[in-house]
Order: structure tokens, then C-alpha cells, then sequence
């Protein structure tokens, strides 16, 4: 199961797919929150990515991953 667009929760699984080649089905992990954004660090990127909620360069290729009760911190 996947959302389209959601606030995210620290850990939680994304897909980037922008349909080009290399940048289809790149998955990452949300590594950190801040008001207006989050933090992802792709499989294939050492560095970590700070995204805007409102980046829609970014925020149209992305899909969350549902999130299960087994993610929850309770």
C-alpha cells in the first residue's frame, strides 16, 4: 500500500520515480522531520536529501509507503 502525498513519520519507506532512467523505483527512508519537510536517505545516494512539502519537483514523484502498526514507536 502506498499514499501519494501524507505527512510522513521518522522511518517510514518512499519511492522516487520521476521516470527516467536511474530515477525509477529509487527507494528511501524519511530520516528525520522538520516543520514543513523531511529528510530522506536513498539507497543509492551516501548523502541524505532535505525536502520541502511544498517542492514539487520532488513531492510529485514521491510515494509514501503505508505506514503499519509494526513502524509505530508504540
Amino acid at each position: 500500500n502506498m499514499t501519494e502525498h501524507s505527512t510522513p513519520v521518522m522511518g517510514q519507506g518512499l519511492v522516487y520515480d520521476d521516470g527516467r532512467p536511474g530515477h525509477r523505483g529509487v527507494k528511501g527512508v524519511v530520516v528525520g522531520l522538520f516543520p514543513g519537510g523531511f529528510v530522506a536517505q536513498f539507497q543509492d545516494r551516501a548523502e541524505t536529501n532535505t525536502i520541502r512539502d511544498s517542492d514539487r519537483e520532488w513531492m510529485d514523484h514521491i510515494t509514501f509507503e503505508a505506514v503499519t502498526p509494526k513502524d509505530s514507536a508504540f
